[in-house]
């Protein structure tokens, strides 16, 4: 569904915005697109990049990663929470396990600072957590960037 070229970012999103979402969030994440452009530096962290906090849309592709693990290549709308230049954070209707690799599409153009401008990438899931049923916080890192 979201292969090939379609035209950059911009018609990219508008893809990922046709995906089904089946992300349940919690009551406490409520309004968590209420704030869609602000992005933010978040300051108290230790890690080896800084992050930065960025809600927005993109989507992820499912592939089998592990033999004893299956799953069927399909497209996933997914919501980002902060983005570093190693890594992102991002809540997900399925829960992934650690070491699962899953090609990425991020359009929106706050994306393009860490990304080529085809939005596109390959990451490994460094962590999972439940928030609730059908929402999942997800930490990963990038292990590829495509460039087409």
């Amino acid at each position: 569904m979201l292969e090939g070229d379609h035209g950059g970012p911009g018609a990219v999103l508008e893809l990922v915005k046709r995906l089904r979402c089946e992300i349940k969030l919690p009551r406490s994440m409520a309004d968590y697109f209420q704030d869609v452009d602000a992005v933010g530096a978040i300051v108290e962290d230790k890690r080896r990049f800084a992050r930065r906090t960025l809600h927005s849309l993109g989507a992820l592709e499912h592939r089998p990663t592990f033999a004893a693990l299956p799953r069927t290549v399909e497209w996933h709308k997914i919501y980002t929470k902060d983005v570093s230049r190693g890594g992102l954070a991002f809540l997900h209707s399925c829960q992934l396990f650690p070491l699962e690799r899953m090609r990425m599409l991020l359009p929106d153009p706050a994306f393009q600072a860490v990304l080529p401008p085809t939005c596109q990438c390959v990451v490994e899931v460094a962590r999972c957590q439940r928030l609730a049923p059908n929402c999942f916080e997800i930490g990963a890192t990038f292990v590829e960037r495509l460039a087409s």
